[in-house]
């Protein structure tokens, strides 16, 4: 068979000694080693013809398949070397960090001989192994591999085929886990535990930073002032017949260990202002307390609901609005009588939060003959009521993670109807950079949507819209989807905000009111902070802050 100007016949034949390596995994490692010695000579030797073009040339994609193909094969057998403790120099080729990131990732290969099925089942009876995977790969795992896999000291083949293989694994565990939180409660404390070590962690690395900063500060002086003094009793020795000299050069050493006294004192100093930072400055680039939220989700849901009405039109023709229906994700009663940082929960507390809720309805195109084409829309208010309970506001844009589960399920229902499902996701504290680059990207619309879903996602505090360029439903329904800005006193706001902050570093949102209205305030500071690679940032006890 021929593509492109390459073979791809000539190619299966040179790869079936590596894909026969990385069928067998790490029990490769059980054969002789020099049956093992023999794979890695005949794999090389294919790689290598390869590579001089004996197969003819492929597009890029296919050849950093096929090479990342050899290159893992040869990192399999590199492995099983080094854990047998055979000494074979070829295998050097290979880091310890390779090795280790691949030995890593291959803990998850049961999910591939798992069907969903086998995971809810192992997880029905709280299987220890399993839920031991699912809990690192949200305390650490996850983000351990993005890391990995942007390190640049890892070769690019073998970087290609990890994150190929971590991204098959990962697929099946985020599909479990949304139905999982559905179905089984205990899974669902267990995902918040998880998260909370996963923070507890996060916090613990600063920690160590800072402790690593003061340990490092406090050497520093004490060489500093051992070397100095080394230096006197030299000096001192040399001229102990001179009186005058010894007196001078007492004075001298006086004058030297004030002067590292005062050094210590603004090393000290700086080690406490990074502490103080520490405690006050929160990951966080958002700020919307509980209050707020609760408006955000009231208006949004008011909002869609008068724009269905009782017709719509979409791509030019009008569209019956049938079978509307709005429901909330949260009970929140439940949360009466709960402490809380910010107290003891009352009625009146728990009427305030957000109740994650939701507005679905199904448009039916108004036509006598033909068939009538139709669209299901759900516009979900999706928020962290778990922290507006426990802190009474959120810092921190939503992440793939809280949006996966929707997705999954406006998917799976839009299969099971063979209709077209419109997700509308609305978030009071917006979403995370990898969100909209996910959501937006090719890769999103070719391998992960279908003609059965389309998805819009809405900033409320800044406006902004995210979706697929390529998804046509997408950009119509946006329309409905999209909150309303005054945009003539939104440039005003920002050109004022823009103007005070010249010949600053920084501002406080409160400083910035005299600008405007709070809610187009806050707009402008997150579009200006995006377009000039400024920061906002969330400062307890002052507010937002926007910062150069």
């Amino acid at each position: 068979m021929i593509f492109k100007e390459g073979n791809i016949d000539c190619v299966e034949k040179l790869k079936r000694p590596a894909e026969k390596v990385l069928k067998i995994g790490e029990a490769v490692k059980y054969d002789p080693f020099e049956r093992r010695v023999g794979l890695w000579n005949e794999i090389r030797e294919n790689y290598d013809r390869y590579l001089d073009g004996e197969c003819g040339s492929f597009l890029s994609d296919l050849d950093n398949h096929f090479r990342s193909q050899f290159e893992t094969a040869l990192l399999v057998l590199a492995a099983s070397f080094r854990e047998n403790g055979e000494e074979f120099k070829p295998a050097e080729r290979f880091s310890d960090k390779e090795i280790e990131a691949y030995k890593r990732i291959e803990r998850y290969n049961v999910f591939e001989i798992l069907s969903i099925d086998d995971v809810m089942r192992k997880l029905v009876s709280k299987d220890d192994e399993l839920l031991g995977l699912f809990r690192d790969y949200y305390v650490y795992m996850d983000k351990w591999v993005d890391k990995i896999l942007d390190d640049p000291s890892l070769k690019l083949p073998v970087r290609f085929y990890l994150k190929r293989k971590w991204e098959s694994y990962k697929g099946k565990l985020n599909e479990a886990v949304s139905i999982a939180i559905v179905e089984l409660d205990w899974f669902r404390k267990l995902i918040s535990q998880w998260e909370r070590e996963a923070e507890s962690l996060a916090e613990k690395k600063v920690e160590e930073f800072a402790a690593g900063i003061t340990a490092k500060a406090e050497a520093e002086v004490a060489r500093a002032v051992e070397e100095e003094r080394r230096k006197v009793e030299e000096e001192a020795k040399r001229i102990e017949s001179l009186k005058e000299e010894i007196v001078k050069k007492e004075e001298e050493v006086k004058a030297k260990e004030d002067e590292l006294k005062v050094k210590e004192e603004e090393v000290r100093k700086v080690i406490e202002e990074l502490r103080g930072i520490k405690e006050k400055v929160e990951k966080g680039s958002r700020f919307v307390d509980v209050g707020r939220a609760r408006n955000y989700e009231m208006n949004f849901i008011g909002r869609i609901e008068h724009k269905l009405g009782k017709e719509v039109e979409i791509f030019g023709k009008t569209f019956k609005v049938e079978g509307v229906r709005e429901g909330k994700e949260v009970n929140t009663s439940r949360f009466i009588g709960m402490k809380s940082r910010w107290g003891v929960l009352t009625e009146k507390d728990v009427k305030n939060l957000p109740e994650n809720r939701y507005i679905v309805a199904r448009l039916v195109e108004k036509k006598l003959l033909g068939g009538k084409r139709s669209y299901i829309l759900k516009a979900i208010f999706v928020s962290r009521v778990d922290r507006y309970v426990e802190y009474g506001f959120d810092i921190d844009p939503l992440e793939l993670k809280d949006i996966n589960v929707y997705v999954v399920d406006a998917r799976d229902e839009a299969k099971q109807k063979n209709e077209t499902v419109v997700l509308c996701l609305a978030s009071p504290t917006g979403f995370e950079d990898a969100v909209g680059e996910h959501v937006s990207s090719e890769e999103f619309h070719r391998n992960f949507l279908s003609r059965y879903l389309s998805v819009c996602l809405v900033d409320l505090e800044t406006g902004k819209l995210i979706y697929n360029p390529h998804d046509s439903v997408a950009k119509e329904f946006a329309r409905i989807c999209e909150i309303e800005i005054d945009e003539e006193k939104k440039s005003r706001v920002r050109k004022c905000v823009d103007g005070m902050m010249e010949g600053r570093d920084w501002m406080t949102l409160s400083d910035a009111l005299k600008c405007g209205d709070e809610v187009i305030v806050r707009a402008a500071f997150y579009e200006l902070a995006e377009e000039r690679k400024w920061k906002v940032k969330y400062v307890e006890g002052v507010g937002l802050v926007l910062m150069k």
